[in-house]
């Protein structure tokens, strides 16, 4: 097991010891509830609820170490799944770049992406290339860079709820 996990699992622990007031390893919504209070929670019965919501995952009104580092874990695979997507996007660009990057300026421009469109078997480069350009081209400039790329790209995860 990794050195993050052992300290999930660690942390786990202290934070359960000290919601469980009985001490018999899980947290009923009572228990969280006096724990709110006791920390002066300005609302403590829907802090409980919605720590329940997240992590009470058989609906048993328990919340067990288990119940937390699965949720904390999936939480942690799905951060380092975005990272490995933005990876992907990233080489991506600069291979798109290597290949339709005719006269290695490390720019495109709109005949390159026509051309990029095109060896794709597009039915019409050209208005698929314009549209990609009001896209990207943020500056107007007549050129798509790799910093105008990544900022699109940036944009896009940002605006689907799964990469946030």
């Amino acid at each position: 097991m990794s050195r993050i996990y052992e300290q999930i699992e660690k942390d786990v622990e202290k934070m359960i010891s000290q919601y469980d007031g009985d001490k018999n390893g899980e947290v009923t919504l009572k228990e969280a509830i006096d724990f709110f209070k006791r920390m002066g929670s300005q609302y403590p019965e829907k802090s409980a609820m919605e720590l329940f919501r997240m992590y009470d995952l058989d609906h048993d009104g328990k919340i067990s170490p288990d119940e937390i580092q699965e949720e904390i874990f999936k939480r942690y695979q799905n951060r380092v799944r975005e990272n490995q997507i933005k990876q992907y996007f990233q080489d991506d660009i600069e291979a798109f770049l290597l290949r339709y990057d005719k006269n290695r300026d490390n720019k495109i421009d709109m005949k390159e992406l026509e051309q990029c469109f095109e060896s794709i078997g597009s039915e019409d480069p050209k208005r698929n290339a314009m549209h990609i350009f009001s896209e990207i081209d943020i500056n107007r400039d007549g050129f798509l860079t790799v910093e105008e790329i990544k900022n699109y790209c940036r944009k896009v995860f940002r605006s689907k709820p799964h990469f946030q």
